[in-house]
């Protein structure tokens, strides 16, 4: 009885860890606690006959963590890491159960066992669900048999129920280490919620991306457009302004009809030879220097205002180009 008095007293903290195991971060050190309670059950039930008598000692002095089924599934855990020796660190579940599937799964020479119920989606299956939840959620023991009495569904339903409860808390603990929902875990209602979410989200942020950069784009041109009206434009006008002083005191070596004859003299049409052509190509490209200004017109004079005068004028030679371009096709086909 003594011995009994003392392993009941070890055994009360790791109960108590047992119970918030699904707070731990991590799947391996919720494993580690579930199997550390089966470890201190161990020594207990073999002092004490019957399934009845253990559980009813577990629940008087505080150490039912869970159903019968997951100290079941506990202890026989504790026993296969103790005595055999087994790494679960390839093994994704934390929770007992599952862990032992996982360990029969490993044995190539395991016989597949049948499919467990499987809780459905009618009104009973939910509101079994409802019931349980609140018990497994606390950890609490839960007796299939009296809440079957109690609300009139049948066993199957409520194991099939607490089964489903117990995966959904697993699965949201487990989700955890990823930082995301696993939808698997989800009903098809909530998976569509969950897809409805996600496709709301993107198109909230992909509507706010086009919107910012319609607005840097738009910044982009004010502070272009304020550039050019403010640095470019006034400073290319000024070098024209200079450059007409220049050609005020210049006094070019020929008249504008002197050099209008000169141009004619050599055009390639008049004079087929060769120093003709080059003579005609070096006297157009200095035509500012032979005969200065053309009738006067200053350089400076015809020079946009602003960006905007700029880009008007830049689309009137456009329009013009196009047109010519399409005049000279009608030509050709015709």
């Amino acid at each position: 009885m003594e011995q009994l008095q003392t392993l009941t007293e070890a055994a009360k903290p790791i109960a108590a860890q047992a119970r918030l195991a699904i707070k731990l971060d991590t799947v391996a050190a919720r494993r580690e606690a579930h199997i550390a309670y089966g470890r201190v059950l161990l020594p207990i039930r073999k002092l004490i006959a019957g399934n009845i008598e253990f559980a009813h000692y577990l629940d008087q002095h505080g150490l039912a963590v869970g159903t019968p089924q997951y100290r079941t599934d506990a202890m026989r855990l504790a026993e296969i890491a103790d005595v055999q020796g087994i790494s679960f660190e390839r093994c994704l579940n934390s929770n007992p159960g599952d862990v032992l599937k996982w360990l029969r799964r490993q044995d190539p020479n395991a016989k597949p066992r049948k499919a467990n119920t499987k809780v459905g989606e009618t009104k009973r299956a939910l509101q079994a669900r409802e019931i349980v939840r609140p018990l497994v959620e606390s950890g609490e023991h839960i007796s299939v048999q009296t809440l079957s009495e109690d609300t009139g569904i049948s066993r199957i339903v409520l194991e099939a129920a607490i089964t489903a409860e117990r995966g959904r808390l697993q699965g949201i603990a487990e989700a955890k280490d990823a930082g995301l929902p696993d939808q698997e875990l989800l009903s098809v209602t909530g998976n569509k919620r969950v897809q409805l979410v996600i496709e709301r989200v993107q198109r909230y942020y992909a509507a706010k991306e086009r919107s910012l950069e319609r607005a840097f784009d738009h910044r982009i041109s004010i502070e272009v457009q304020k550039h050019y009206n403010e640095t470019v434009l006034p400073m290319l006008k000024k070098k024209l302004e200079d450059a007409d002083k220049t050609l005020d005191n210049y006094i070019p070596p020929f008249s504008n009809d002197e050099y209008r004859k000169l141009l004619a003299a050599l055009h390639p049409d008049v004079n087929k030879t060769k120093w003709a052509a080059e003579l005609f190509a070096l006297v157009t490209h200095k035509a500012i220097k032979l005969r200065g200004r053309e009738d006067g017109k200053r350089l400076s004079d015809d020079f946009p205002t602003s960006f905007a005068d700029l880009m008007k004028r830049r689309e009137a030679v456009r329009k013009a180009n196009s047109e010519r371009s399409k005049a000279a096709a009608t030509r050709k086909a015709s």
